[in-house]
């Protein structure tokens, strides 16, 4: 990366190099950017697409592509413009490229409009290309799905999860995925009153809202293992990577499935880890996981039955379809 040839250059001739330049003159091997750089920065825009590296490129990968559709294409909140437009511009970006460089996009959660507006982002299909779905299950993941047990303001059911193991008397290593910053914090406040004293440092958020400083101390904790709880909004997502994560909760539904998919790709990342899924939310979400289990399992005995759906409420059945759009 830039980077790493950055300090390999400051340490091995004594003066320092910026990273602009190694990509310019091409000693850079690999090159992270954002799309806003490459897109309003002209300077970095001609380094990348125009300079003697770029003849020398091997393959554009876009990870985590669903961001290309969430952030790139969708509009955000009160039909204003998308979240970061320019992950929908892409397209422009591998049109300064020879059209033999190949592209690459990966991710846990290409599904509904979401993929054919992404290749139309993308140009695939200009060329050929194909497509690989190597599946999203983790084999060291056991998911589980829970409805509440006690009024979701008392947080009493993550009380009742929430324990130190027998032994060791330590907490699990769990991340537990809320919708917002307030139930962040009020989810801490309710864990620590209920927890022993020694453990009740153990136990942080992760939001938005937290200082960098504060989110580095949680992620250092965590990795070293003095901090065994998160409560985290979206702010925990991509580009984290905890290998010994114990338990994952989503408590309440997250905004659709892909985010519950990705929340619950936080567990089981190490080799021959594993962790458990869980999914605390409200009954109606019960039933209507049991509707569709019925209606698949009659359509596999071919047995005349009507839709899966049609036990269920025309309120409930919008609310299910809502979370896969």
């Amino acid at each position: 990366s830039c980077r790493r040839a950055h300090k390999q250059d400051k340490k091995g001739k004594g003066k320092a190099s910026s990273p602009l330049h190694l990509v310019e003159n091409g000693t850079a091997q690999v090159v992270f950017a954002s799309p806003e750089m490459l897109f309003n920065n002209s300077r970095v825009s001609t380094a990348v697409t125009g300079s003697r590296w770029a003849k020398d490129l091997c393959a554009i990968v876009v990870d985590e592509a669903h961001v290309v559709y969430d952030w790139g294409i969708v509009r955000s909140n009160s039909n204003k413009a998308p979240f970061r437009p320019e992950f929908g511009k892409l397209a422009v970006l591998r049109a300064k490229f020879n059209s033999n460089v190949p592209l690459l996009a990966m991710s846990a959660t290409l599904n509904g409009p979401s993929l054919p507006a992404i290749c139309t982002a993308l140009q695939f299909g200009r060329l050929p290309f194909f497509a690989l779905d190597v599946g999203k299950e983790r084999d060291g993941c056991a998911y589980d799905i829970q409805a509440f047990q006690h009024p979701i303001s008392s947080f009493l059911d993550l009380v009742e999860v929430i324990q130190p193991r027998q032994g060791t008397g330590q907490l699990p290593k769990t991340i537990i995925y809320v919708n917002s910053r307030d139930k962040a914090v009020s989810i801490l406040e309710v864990l620590q009153q209920h927890l022993p004293p020694e453990l009740r440092n153990s136990i942080a958020t992760f939001t938005a809202a937290d200082t960098t400083s504060q989110k580095r101390w949680t992620m250092n904790g965590l990795l070293a293992g003095t901090i065994r709880v998160v409560i985290a909004t979206e702010a925990l997502g991509m580009g984290i990577d905890l290998p010994d994560v114990d338990m994952v909760i989503q408590w309440e539904l997250p905004k659709d499935f892909r985010a519950l998919v990705q929340h619950f790709g936080r567990g089981a990342r190490g080799p021959q880890s594993r962790a458990a899924a869980l999914l605390l939310c409200p009954t109606w979400v019960i039933q209507c996981r049991d509707a569709f289990k019925a209606g698949q399992g009659r359509e596999a005995s071919q047995a005349p039955a009507p839709a899966p759906t049609s036990s269920l409420s025309t309120r409930l059945q919008q609310q299910w379809s809502n979370l896969d759009e």
